[in-house]
């Protein structure tokens, strides 16, 4: 079972007792430059995500999201996670998406 990178957040990826869950959760993608801007909202420092890192849906906008298969839930092409839910742990007002 893994979590959602953000420090703050407490989405894991087990499903509740019904077998289903509302969260997705997305890994973040192998282009070098978009991954970067990942690792930045991330904010964690020297933080290095691995193969296994993911961030989960509540950081992301209802509009970065592609639900017209009927089995997966994906990220449009170049969205990045836009939301904090720990106003602390929002990146320095300096970086730019």
């Amino acid at each position: 079972m893994g979590s959602c990178a953000l420090r703050s957040c407490a989405s894991r990826t087990e499903v509740d007792e019904n077998n289903t869950t509302e969260k997705t959760f997305h890994r973040l993608p192998k282009n070098a430059d978009r991954c970067q801007l990942w690792v930045k909202f991330v904010n964690r420092g020297e933080w290095t995500p691995t193969r296994s890192s993911v961030i989960c849906s509540k950081h992301f906008s209802e509009e970065s999201f592609d639900r017209t298969s009927k089995c997966y839930v994906n990220l449009k092409l170049n969205d990045v996670p836009t939301i904090h839910l720990n106003q602390e742990e929002s990146p320095p007002s300096t970086i730019k998406y």
